[in-house]
């Protein structure tokens, strides 16, 4: 009996090997500003090895969901061309570039910030297109496509119906991998490679709508929530047990031969240590503290060098939120109960529009700064310190300050920041 259900189990194991899901899709607030956001995993047999998803294909509905007449059939299909070598937990935007959605501040298609999200518009010369297939008239097949990269490529062939759609992946085999339906689009559903059939997140228009995954089981439609487009969130975690589902990613811990494991979705240690997660909740930042004993207070400290820490609040729950969170920082927590304390490890947390509060950086000529703040000034330094330009606009024009690294400082009316700048 033993040996049976270990073979099972290990049969069940290699269904879904390493590659990527559909962690939130947005029909964006109004138009078309749509993105789908992939999130890498490993598997049992190689939790932390690279992925490699050249050849990789994604697309709205081909017709294997409920059938091709009038549910969002779109004439060809995308997959992913001369990517990277990625890690389980790195995070794929896939975006239509012609009407951008309002928090997606521009591409960064090679991970330049080393943060492990990438960000694609449908036009970036790392994805290539099929333009004819599948069609409406043509059927579900994705065989014998000719690839091309055109600049030119727009978000027609995936362009997402707002009454109802789906969104899919498929291996290079061309077999199906991951996706589900939203709207009127129903049964019939194609299979998983666990043998779950797909579903629909729910019925109901999508416009305006985002449907995102929350944790645990990804092949089960509980896990999936349909949300307001308003609060999507392209590159960072749907929520705080998405924070931790893909932290868990990350380490190696996440249980692959059971994807229901409550462990997979909470924060549970083995010792006195505390950890600390984060996600944001627009411009909230949440810290979530856990450990393997309970602690009565936590002691939240904060710097802006990782150096010099001062307390800024306490709280008796494992949760502390920190309001208009615009300004990266590093962060521990001094957990005290009647048997226990303990300091937990610094974090440091990015202001999640930082990253694209300048772009692009490195830089030759313009740099262009977004911010969702009034911004004051901004200036150009050196690394002693000496001014070298200032603006008051939010296009920087470079041309004539050599190639050099740089200190940007950008001033708004809730604080300045500092940003490495780069011009070559």
């Amino acid at each position: 009996m033993k040996a049976t259900l270990f073979l099972f189990l290990f049969f069940i194991t290699n269904l879904y090997s390493q590659g990527i899901i559909v962690n939130e899709v947005s029909n964006g607030t109004s138009g078309s500003k749509e993105f789908i956001e992939f999130l890498v995993i490993g598997s049992d047999a190689n939790p932390l090895g690279t992925v490699d998803i050249n050849g990789w294909i994604f697309d709205d509905n081909s017709g294997d969901f409920e059938g091709s007449s009038g549910t969002g059939v779109a004439a060809g299909h995308y997959r992913f061309g001369a990517m990277p070598l990625l890690n389980p937990g790195d995070i794929v935007v896939v975006y239509n570039s012609s009407d951008q959605n309002l928090n997606i501040s521009g591409p960064d298609e090679t991970d330049s910030n080393n943060d492990g999200i990438y960000f694609l518009p449908i036009n970036s010369s790392l994805l290539e297109r099929c333009s004819g297939s599948p069609s409406s008239s043509g059927g579900t097949s994705y065989a014998g496509c000719t690839y091309t990269y055109d600049p030119g490529q727009t978000w027609s062939s995936i362009g997402l119906r707002n009454k109802g759609d789906a969104v899919q992946i498929r291996k290079p085999d061309l077999s199906f991998y991951h996706g589900f339906s939203y709207g009127d689009v129903l049964n019939p559903y194609p299979a998983f490679p666990n043998g779950n059939f797909s579903f629909n997140v729910q019925t109901g228009s999508g416009s305006g709508r985002n449907y995102y995954f929350e944790c645990g089981d990804w092949t089960n439609a509980i896990n999936y929530i349909r949300g307001n487009a308003t609060s999507d969130s392209p590159g960072l975690p749907n929520s705080s047990v998405n924070t931790i589902f893909i932290q868990k990613i990350k380490d190696g811990s996440f249980n692959y031969l059971n994807v229901n494991d409550i462990g997979n979705c909470s924060l549970v240690l083995s010792e006195d240590d505390i950890k600390i997660l984060y996600y944001f909740d627009n411009f909230n930042l949440e810290l979530i503290f856990s450990s393997g004993v309970e602690y009565e207070n936590y002691e939240v400290w904060e710097s802006v060098d990782g150096l010099e820490f001062n307390l800024v609040g306490n709280t008796n729950t494992n949760k502390y939120v920190i309001e208009n969170f615009i300004q990266s920082k590093y962060f521990k927590v001094f957990g005290t109960s009647s048997k226990n304390e303990k300091w937990s490890s610094i974090i440091y947390v990015q202001d999640p529009n930082e990253k694209d509060l300048a772009y692009p950086i490195p830089t030759t000529e313009i740099l262009f700064i977004n911010s969702k703040i009034k911004i004051i000034e901004c200036s150009i330094k050196s690394l002693d310190g000496s001014f070298i330009k200032k603006f008051n606009t939010n296009t920087l024009d470079l041309s004539d300050v050599p190639p050099a690294f740089y200190i940007l400082n950008i001033k708004t009316e809730q604080g300045s920041k500092n940003l490495k700048l780069v011009i070559r």
